[in-house]
């Protein structure tokens, strides 16, 4: 059922925690806000996925989520601070620990992706791609460029446009055969699939 924006507040009794570890949340970034206000069915995947149990010096799991009232701390919402301060001495080093893993497991998992898709021949090399560019130019190129000698010696005076235009169009499809060769025996070398002919 989808519940409309609802303050911090509203929020922190939906979920039966304190204001202040809404708010705490909020700040650090683990649940967004759309103009000042939770959307509950966003934040509850929010809160789920970023907020982690941290383990309090008594080795039993603790964590900003305090219930919202409690029979030894009134509202609960100024108890919170203090006990979260109380639990974490070394939130700092602990929130830096925390976005250093973070960080090298995105790149880890970004690192075995990019394997995957070169094994499976979908990533190459960009290097390799650019010597495979410069390759097929070259060969293009050279084509290109024997164009005229080689027709020129053939074509004489008593040759008609159509008789020209033959000429040369088989020079071009001859450019086009070595240019597909080429870009075939590059695909095949890099382990992709060639053009169709």
């Amino acid at each position: 059922m989808a519940v409309g924006l609802v303050s911090m507040a509203a929020y922190a009794r939906m979920r039966k925690v304190s204001h202040e570890a809404v708010r705490k949340a909020v700040k650090a970034g683990r649940i967004t806000l759309i103009d000042g206000n939770v959307d509950p069915d966003v934040a509850d995947i929010q809160w789920e996925r970023n907020t982690r149990k941290a383990i309090g010096r008594s080795g039993m799991p603790a964590t900003d989520a305090t219930p919202h009232s409690s029979p030894m701390h009134g509202d609960g919402a100024a108890s919170s601070a203090d006990a979260a301060s109380n639990r974490h001495p070394d939130a700092a080093k602990e929130h830096d620990y925390e976005a250093s893993r973070a960080k090298r497991e995105y790149h880890e998992a970004h690192l075995a992706e990019m394997k995957a898709l070169e094994r499976a021949g979908q990533l190459v090399e960009s290097q390799r791609v650019r010597m495979a560019v410069a390759d097929i130019a070259r060969v293009m190129a050279d084509g290109l460029a024997r164009i005229p000698d080689r027709v020129a010696s053939s074509i004489h005076a008593a040759m008609t446009p159509a008789d020209i235009h033959t000429k040369i169009d088989a020079e071009v499809a001859e450019i086009r055969r070595d240019l597909l060769n080429a870009v075939q025996t590059l695909s095949t070398n890099m382990g992709a699939s060639a053009p169709d002919a």
